[in-house]
């Protein structure tokens, strides 16, 4: 850790042209505030690196964040707290986005360019300027090419768990949000139009050819919102109105379109979870049938086989039962 640590500094002063940084008193004081958790020696080099004075940073840091015999998980905390205050609070534009952006961080089922956390956001293209006030704790937010995730998992346990508000985020909140917006997207994958591009073989069979690749037009929000919708839904257990046209809308018009779609071009997904689901989710009574009963028929154990084409017919039942 002292050979990082010096190595680390020593590159930020050489970056920032800071002569005679930082001097042994602050450099132990560091290490000592530390206690051989490496993860808050890392973090507080990569704020301070991030910042234009780091020696000043670096002073107010150490005055911000507890000190003593702290618990690893309270030391860490400390500093996330820490560092969080130095966000513009006050900007209505962030702490309007900051719930959005980071939360979509926190339940990403794999990590997604900015550029697409962009589109699946209300908040559109602020999405990278609320974060870069974050940059030390969030990766991929310069790079197109390269996912943007939360650097440590203990800073989502911290976001998730532990931060008061307004820094705290709700999980459930943004995976509704993020369930809509896949459905949303992926709707508009199975179109009439972009469903002709598709290119389905009706003489394609597992022992045969392989399968037709992806459509040009399908990305990387595309392929996210008809991969991961259903795990976003399940994991909404708190009913919401909202939600009941939207699912039942998928459900009734798109579902069978899915099927095709992950069959032939990527990789099936069991039904079977969001079955589950519509047992276990606080879903209110609905008259003359409940929403229960009304998602149930709509995900019949024996799958409507009789809209597929022959070849996806036989594909999607051997794939449903083998699930």
């Amino acid at each position: 850790m002292t050979v990082f640590l010096d190595f680390r500094l020593k590159e930020i002063a050489d970056y920032r042209c800071i002569d005679k940084w930082p001097d042994a008193e602050t450099f132990e004081r560091l290490l000592q505030r530390a206690e051989g958790l490496f993860i808050w020696i890392a973090t507080v080099c990569d704020y301070i690196a991030s910042r234009i004075s780091p020696d000043e940073e670096l002073e107010q840091l150490l005055d911000d964040t507890r000190h003593g015999q702290l618990p690893p998980e309270e030391k860490i905390d400390s500093l996330y707290s820490a560092i969080m205050a130095k966000c513009d609070w006050d900007d209505i534009h962030f702490t309007s986005g900051y719930a959005t952006s980071m939360g979509f961080l926190v339940v990403q089922q794999t990590p997604l360019t900015i550029d697409t956390l962009g589109r699946l956001s209300p908040t559109k293209r602020t999405v990278q300027q609320i974060l870069l006030q974050l940059g030390s704790l969030v990766t991929g937010l310069m790079d197109a090419e390269q996912p943007a995730q939360i650097l440590h998992g203990s800073y989502r346990d911290y976001l998730v768990g532990r931060a008061r508000d307004p820094q705290r985020i709700a999980p459930e909140v943004h995976h509704q949000c993020l369930a809509l917006h896949c459905m949303e997207f992926a709707g508009a994958t199975f179109s009439p139009s972009r469903m002709a591009e598709c290119e389905y073989s009706e003489n394609w069979s597992p022992d045969g050819a392989p399968p037709p690749t992806v459509p040009e037009f399908f990305e990387e929000i595309h392929w996210y919102a008809v991969n991961f919708w259903m795990a976003h839904l399940t994991a909404i257990l708190s009913w919401d109105p909202t939600l009941e046209r939207t699912v039942t809308n998928f459900l009734n018009d798109e579902l069978t379109h899915w099927i095709e779609f992950m069959v032939s071009k990527l990789t099936y997904q069991s039904l079977i979870p969001l079955h589950k689901w519509t047992q276990v989710s606080a879903i209110p009574p609905k008259s003359p049938q409940s929403a229960h009963q009304s998602f149930t028929r709509l995900l019949p154990l024996d799958l409507p086989c009789h809209h597929l084409s022959g070849f996806n017919r036989y594909n999607v039942s051997y794939a449903f039962y083998a699930a």
